[in-house]
Order: structure tokens, then sequence, then C-alpha cells
């Protein structure tokens, strides 16, 4: 009597879902990660370094001005003049009393 055994290899199969699970995440990761890192380098200046510092705390209200050695003042990736300036400085400090304004220059004026 002979016994013929097949045997049925099983085909491995690859789970979806949480492959795309971890094709999110990480997509959401490098979106966030690039808005945040993009608000500290918005304009090509070049800041002054120290030996020693200390790391400073954001709060509300706090606003960089960056201006560019043309004399071109940048405002959240937003070019703007004196008098607009003086409007969003005036908004900004309405809605949040005692926020800081920083100021970042690139170079020396001549």
């Amino acid at each position: 009597m002979r016994i013929a055994k097949h045997l049925q290899e099983e085909v491995e199969t690859i789970q979806m879902a949480p492959l795309i699970d971890i094709i999110f995440l990480t997509l959401v990761f490098f979106m966030t990660t690039t808005v945040y890192g993009s608000l500290e380098s918005e304009v090509d200046i070049t800041l002054p370094t120290a030996d020693t510092a200390a790391q400073s705390n954001r709060g509300q209200g706090e606003i960089f001005i960056n201006v560019r050695a043309d004399g071109a003042i940048v405002v959240n990736d937003r070019q703007m003049e004196i008098p607009e300036l003086q409007e969003v400085l005036k908004r900004v400090a309405a809605h949040f009393p005692g926020g800081a304004v920083i100021i970042r220059g690139a170079g020396l004026l001549p």
C-alpha cells in the first residue's frame, strides 16, 4: 500500500496592515520634524556662536525677526517693510503682552 503524502507548502505572506501603519507613522514623523526645522532656518544668515550656552524655553508671543545682509526684513518666511512689521508687532503685543522679540542679523552693517 502506497500512501502518497502531498505536502502543500504554504506561501508566506507579508502582513500589509502593520507595514502601512509603520510607513504612515514615519511619514508623519518626518513631516513634523521638517516643519519645526524650517522655522529656525528660514533665512540664510550666519549667527554668532558661543563657547557655552544655556537652553532657553520659548514662550508664547515670541517672534523672530531676521535681517538679511541686504537690509531685507523677514518674519515667518515673509519679507516685510517697516510699516507692515510695525502692524505685526502691534498685533502680537495686543494678544501677548510681554512677549519677546528676537532680532537676528546677518553680518555687520557697513
